[in-house]
């Protein structure tokens, strides 16, 4: 835990500097990954090809679930 705490805060520090700005992405991009593939999560459990696949559709899909969320539970 403390090693995990200690490498996410230099990776949150470091992401402020403009060329490694990608840094929460790919940080966020991994944790999903991994935790699809290890969860046994997605179409084929265990398959990395297709917790891959899994992890960019629901990426790709995220903003358009966000936009969704927010338009239809606005209280008019």
């Amino acid at each position: 835990m403390v090693i995990i705490f200690a490498l996410n805060t230099c990776l949150m520090y470091t992401a402020r500097i403009s060329i490694f700005s990608f840094i929460p992405g790919m940080f966020s991009g991994f944790a999903s990954f991994f935790a699809t593939f290890f969860g046994g999560f997605g179409p084929a459990p265990h398959d990395p090809y297709a917790a891959w696949f899994a992890t960019v559709v629901m990426t790709a899909l995220g903003p358009a679930f966000a936009w969704l969320t927010t338009r239809f539970s606005a209280h008019h």
